[in-house]
């Protein structure tokens, strides 16, 4: 199989429940959302991405970075790097090279989605350069801060607290969702020191890019809860970003960013990635290969293969190499015999294509039960429909050396 091409450009996915979700509400201050995540590389340039997935535009006032140390109290970063506040000149254009547009506009208009499908208008702050410091556990992966700041009343819906943040939570490679000081903007003045914060559950924040110092890749996903990784294990073991975990080291930095969004149909899913892979421009595309939110009729199934493959042919096009999954186990499918047959004939349909250009991961032997086709095997699942952490661990064990011999061993 022949080694894709590596790149600077990093892409992290911070979270996929957007403002519609139902634990948000409005707020009427000026609120700051804060997050913190430990990085694959050092970074030379940072961007970030905010999402809209309703009718109405919502505005940032101002959007500030700084790389950590350590994670410290979650709130406040650890070393002596200076704060950067990113600029929003360029009206999200982009830049390989991280040059930024002439100009002092620190405001961000969200623009709305026009009302129809979840499918997010994304908005994003001009590349902005970011000095780095090293980190404390000498991993290599320094620790980014960033802070953004609404005006009052702007945002359409806010976030409830949920509980007290830890920085414990961020120690797998995923960020921490905090609010600090509601009513007050801990963004353009970052270098004061802030107490106290809840963690969210999501903000307007919706992922982050970076151009880093060393050539690896980004591994890119979408899809349904089966990709998500929800339910069972919170997001945090799914199968793409565990071997995305195994397979990075600082002489070959692996970022995830995990599109993937619970409960959704195709509808949404398809061109979320299909949006996120050109902005992305991942190495590594995992599509996946049957879904069940779209119905278990034939036409919709083989409605489904056909856009799948049309978006295996758009990453290809960008440089991508797509991976191929087949479909998971699913009690439903041991308890509709006309489903099964539907989705067993797409699987096989989906063997047939394995090559270089279009691999194929076979999941369903993987996870399903041989003595009760459609089954989870013993200890793979806690609810019938979602593999659990064993079983995203036994997929991540396949992925991971398909990914090691495309990123050349």
């Amino acid at each position: 199989m022949d080694r894709i091409s590596l790149s600077l450009r990093r892409t992290i996915h911070v979270h996929t429940g957007l403002l519609r979700d139902p634990q948000l509400r409005p707020i009427n201050g000026p609120t700051t959302f804060a997050l913190a995540m430990r990085l694959e590389d050092e970074p030379t340039f940072v961007r970030v991405g905010f999402a809209n997935d309703t009718a109405l535009d919502y505005q940032l006032t101002s959007v500030a970075a700084c790389i950590s140390s350590d994670y410290g109290d979650g709130v406040n970063p650890v070393g002596d790097a200076p704060w950067a506040l990113l600029k929003t000149n360029g009206g999200g254009r982009d830049s390989e090279a991280g040059t930024a547009p002439s100009g002092r506009s620190r405001k961000l208009l969200v623009r709305g989605n026009g009302g129809g499908p979840r499918v997010p208008n994304v908005a994003w702050t001009d590349w902005t350069p970011i000095e780095a410091v090293a980190s404390e556990d000498g991993s290599g992966r320094p620790i980014l801060f960033i802070r953004v700041c609404s005006p009052a009343w702007s945002l359409p819906r806010s976030c409830m607290s949920d509980a007290e943040g830890s920085a414990a939570l961020a120690e797998h490679g995923r960020p921490v969702m905090i609010q600090m000081k509601a009513e007050q903007d801990a963004a353009t003045q970052p270098a004061l020191r802030y107490a106290g914060f809840g963690r969210w559950q999501c903000s307007p924040v919706y992922c982050v890019q970076y151009l880093g110092r060393t050539p690896g890749a980004t591994v890119l996903w979408g899809g349904d809860s089966h990709f998500a990784g929800t339910r069972t294990v919170g997001n945090v073991d799914s199968f793409g970003l565990l071997s995305s975990l195994r397979l990075s080291t600082p002489e070959l930095p692996v970022a995830a960013a995990n599109y993937a969004w619970s409960g959704c149909p195709s509808v949404v899913f398809l061109p979320l990635l299909e949006n996120m892979m050109e902005v992305c421009r991942p190495q590594i595309v995992l599509l996946q290969g049957w879904t069940a939110n779209d119905g278990n009729s034939e036409a919709a199934a083989n409605a489904y293969a056909e856009r799948v493959l049309r978006l295996a042919g758009q990453a290809r096009a960008i440089g991508a190499r797509p991976v191929l999954v087949t479909r998971f186990a699913r009690r439903t499918l041991a308890r509709n015999l006309a489903e099964k047959a539907v989705a067993d004939r797409l699987r096989q349909q989906q063997l047939a294509l394995n090559e270089p250009a279009l691999p194929v991961l076979d999941a369903t032997p993987i996870l399903e039960d041989p003595a009760e086709p459609g089954m989870y095997r013993a200890g793979f699942s806690e609810d019938g429909v979602h593999p659990n952490g064993l079983g995203h661990a036994a997929l991540a064990e396949r992925l991971t050396g398909m990914l090691q011999e495309m990123l050349g061993g």
